[in-house]
């Protein structure tokens, strides 16, 4: 597993919510918000500038795939966002769905007792959906990782098998 800190970005029509992982890609945490205005290269300057302060080896955008799987006009902003931040930040990037991010987002805030009605005044809802998103990816990207292992595991112990047994076999001695 390659280790260091993933930067996950929530991408809205107004603010851009980032959130960024420990380096060991366990926890995701809300970062902040950045105001969107129209032209996007303030913006993208200032992702680049704090994906390089805090160490990012990744970023993770998040991609609003529609509830029956179809891409629609905002998986396509979300599209034109991330080729726009690769032009200016050259590390590995991975879209991601984040269909359940903003009720994520609203459940850990009133868990966590915050008033939901202020944290959307002052953005503070976009840069948790970026965490709930990129929490999401790095559990996915975890399991999948964990399930690589135990297959090779699998596959490897049966192959020791199959030596030991060809051995007995060829052996004779049946012990």
């Amino acid at each position: 597993m390659e280790d260091g800190r993933v930067l996950g970005i929530d991408p809205g029509e107004r603010r851009v919510g980032l959130a960024v992982s420990d380096a060991l890609r366990l926890i995701a945490s809300p970062l902040q918000v950045l105001p969107r205005g129209r032209d996007l290269g303030p913006t993208l300057e200032a992702i680049a500038r704090i994906a390089r302060e805090e160490r990012a080896v990744q970023i993770v955008v998040g991609y609003p795939i529609n509830a029956d799987g179809s891409i629609g006009p905002q998986a396509r902003r979300s599209e034109e966002f991330a080729r726009r931040l690769g032009a200016v930040l050259a590390l590995p990037m991975q879209l991601w769905d984040e269909r359940l991010s903003s009720a994520g987002a609203e459940e850990a805030l009133r868990a966590n007792g915050r008033d939901l009605r202020r944290a959307r005044q002052r953005g503070e809802l976009d840069a948790y959906a970026a965490a709930v998103m990129l929490q999401d990816y790095l559990d996915a990207a975890r399991l999948a990782r964990t399930r690589a292992a135990n297959l090779a595991a699998l596959e490897s112990r049966t192959r020791d098998d199959a030596v030991r047994l060809g051995q007995h076999d060829l052996s004779g001695s049946g012990a």
